[in-house]
């Protein structure tokens, strides 16, 4: 039996590791798409073929498709941030969005029984009056990165509709694993409570500990990719852990970690980094997403517990240490 080929894009992120061993661990032909960073080295995964491109680089994408027909496909690449967004317009909507078309456009021409995944975001749903939210909840983003990801599923429920094409988007809400990047709020905190514990450090400087997150383990997202691009008919679905932690939830759970109770002399607050609080809690509703068979399997708890034990050991190994 021949295995199925799945692209994968933004290979080199979190999401993309995860999803890459997943497949593998099934049985699959992966071959991930990476943008070329000369400040990062390439980490590769034994069974991957890495093909160098750029989301934005439109004759690229379409290259990729001559000789190669793909099972699937994983949209994970994308440019995430909001202030860069806001600076960058054009390139953020041909990255997220056009991308997303060039894509839709090759099932639709040339390989009509390929499944293909966006990865959408719960920033759709930054203004919304509605909580928690639903796969039925009206988009109301209040950034360009929301707009673009709002752009994209509209464009694929479009492609779904009008050519049958099993295109799904999967709305994203907070999940963590150990990679995340040093500038995210987990990772400051485990990173954080890790120097603390072994002694490089004494404070953690953080916002708003009241901020609300709803969070789940990336493990638990990407599978939840892989469920939704293996069922019978495409939908949309949100990815979410159905439950909101706030900042202060997550610093008790890393402290807990290493002993520590009463840990608030450890943290202290950058009036700058506090952004306008919401006033309806962003927290998604994965009632859909359970009804075909996904369970959360990793708690809060045990997810901090991981992402702190990984920090400690990772800086015991420092040179420095």
């Amino acid at each position: 039996m021949t295995s199925k080929k799945a692209l994968i894009t933004g290979i080199t992120g979190m999401d993309g590791k995860i999803l890459s061993s997943l497949l593998l661990e099934k049985g699959y032909e992966v071959f991930g798409l990476y943008r070329n960073n000369p400040n990062k080295k390439l980490n590769r995964i034994d069974g991957v073929t890495y093909i160098e491109s750029d989301l934005s680089n439109l004759k690229d994408l379409k290259n990729l498709f001559r000789g190669i027909t793909f099972d699937e496909i994983y949209n994970l690449g994308a440019q995430t941030f909001i202030n860069f967004g806001w600076e960058n317009p054009e390139y953020t909507i041909q990255v997220n969005c056009t991308s997303v078309i060039i894509f839709l456009e090759y099932i639709k021409k040339y390989s009509p029984s390929a499944k293909f995944f966006n990865a959408s975001s719960s920033e759709i749903f930054s203004d919304t009056l509605e909580s928690p939210q639903t796969e039925e909840t009206l988009y109301c983003p209040n950034n360009l990165y929301g707009s673009s990801k709002v752009l994209a599923n509209n464009i694929i429920k479009n492609y779904r509709e009008k050519y049958g094409i099993f295109c799904c988007s999967g709305i994203l809400y907070t999940h963590e694993d150990v990679t995340r990047d040093e500038y995210y709020v987990s990772k400051k905190i485990t990173s954080g409570v890790a120097k603390i514990h072994l002694g490089l450090s004494d404070s953690i400087v953080l916002g708003d500990l009241n901020a609300k997150r709803d969070w789940l383990s990336a493990k638990d997202a990407v599978y939840a990719m892989w469920m939704i691009l293996n069922q019978e008919s495409p939908r949309d679905y949100i990815i979410s852990s159905g439950t909101s932690k706030t900042i202060e939830d997550f610093l008790s759970s890393s402290f807990k970690q290493i002993n520590v109770n009463d840990w608030k002399n450890y943290v202290s607050i950058d009036a700058s980094l506090i952004r306008p609080t919401k006033n309806i809690e962003i927290v998604g509703d994965n009632s859909l997403l359970k009804s075909i068979g996904w369970e959360q399997t990793i708690s809060f708890d045990s997810m901090v517990e991981y992402l702190v034990t990984y920090e400690i050991e990772k800086f015991k190994n420092y040179e420095y240490r």
